[in-house]
């Protein structure tokens, strides 16, 4: 083995943990662009796609015990126009979101990283109601995909100016 494959193999298993693989919802021949685990349950959000940074398709799932109980949308065909994409980045800070709308209810996921919080990145997953946007549920995600992961759908899936 060369001299750069052992350090690089070693970066790469920090990178992904096995267990992310394990834990979401996504196919063996899928890529996990974004997977966690709702803080206190055992309920899953998972966003699959064909490739990591030149997705043609894309789905949202949510499940538990390994079983997908939601998915969005049902087909992949035009799949990525159904999603948006916002992004804020200042200084030591960026967050992502990112919205689709099904069941009459608005789904956001955000990833975060801001430098001056402790612990500096975060995840959630807020649900509201189409009709009247008020809240429904706002729950803290523990993501077992590398942070900011969600940056390789800028420009992949409709993207717009972050709104908060």
């Amino acid at each position: 083995m060369n001299r750069l494959a052992l350090p690089i193999c070693a970066l790469l298993a920090f990178a992904v943990p096995a267990s992310a693989m394990a834990e979401g919802l996504c196919t063996s021949d899928e890529v996990a662009i974004f997977n966690a685990t709702m803080k206190g349950g055992d309920r899953v959000v998972s966003l699959c796609a064909d490739h990591a940074d030149k997705a043609t398709w894309l789905q949202a799932r949510m499940g538990r015990g390994g079983q997908v109980g939601r998915t969005f949308p049902e087909t992949r065909a035009g799949s990525l126009k159904k999603f948006v994409f916002r992004r804020y980045t200042r200084p030591r800070t960026t967050y992502l979101k990112l919205e689709f709308d099904t069941g009459g209810r608005n789904y956001t996921i955000f990833e975060s990283f801001d430098g001056s919080e402790n612990p500096p990145d975060a995840s959630s997953l807020r649900i509201r109601s189409l009709a009247g946007g008020n809240e429904i549920s706002d729950t803290e995600l523990v993501r077992t995909t590398p942070p900011l992961n969600l940056m390789r759908l800028e420009n992949r899936v409709t993207t717009k100016d972050f709104d908060e």
